[in-house]
């Protein structure tokens, strides 16, 4: 594992005060950017310092910076980071053990005949996340509840 110390100088983010959004996934229907932008917003005033993985023409989310961390930086990142909120992917299968909280969100529409996104890839039901994690469909009839539940797992750094 290598050490994701220069990650945190070069983009000026504050370990133990850092959220690391990941919006995209290769997988799953990825939410509207909107959701995204309100899950910043609540965060910033928090007094988070929030950014977004990133690579090739993905773009960081309004108000956030971008970053790209590679995978063997990862797990280092975000134990020493204040959590990742994140669209289900092959990233959260990485990050399923780390000291970090996990908000991990999975689409609401079924990934085949009565089977979910949840059922077939949830963390905790494959057995490769620790306490430390809500996992949460998300349904954009329930938006401000959802939204309200992980702005609520992250204490105030103010």
């Amino acid at each position: 594992m290598k050490s994701a110390d220069t990650l945190f100088e070069q983009n000026h983010l504050r370990k133990g005060k850092t959220i690391l959004l990941s919006p995209y996934a290769n997988t799953v229907t990825n939410l509207s950017v909107d959701i995204w932008e309100k899950l910043a917003n609540g965060l910033l005033r928090k007094g988070y310092d929030v950014c977004t993985n990133i690579s090739g023409n993905e773009r960081p989310i309004k108000g956030t910076k971008g970053i790209f961390i590679p995978y063997s930086k990862l797990v280092d990142f975000l134990n020493q980071s204040g959590g990742l909120i994140a669209l289900r992917s092959g990233l959260c299968d990485i990050a399923g053990f780390t000291t970090a909280m996990k908000v991990i969100l999975y689409p609401s529409e079924p990934l085949s005949y009565q089977v979910t996104y949840y059922d077939y890839f949830s963390l905790k039901l494959m057995g490769i996340a620790d306490d430390n994690i809500l996992e949460l469909i998300y349904e954009e009839n329930q938006s401000d509840n959802i939204q309200n539940k992980i702005l609520k797992s992250f204490r105030d750094e103010k």
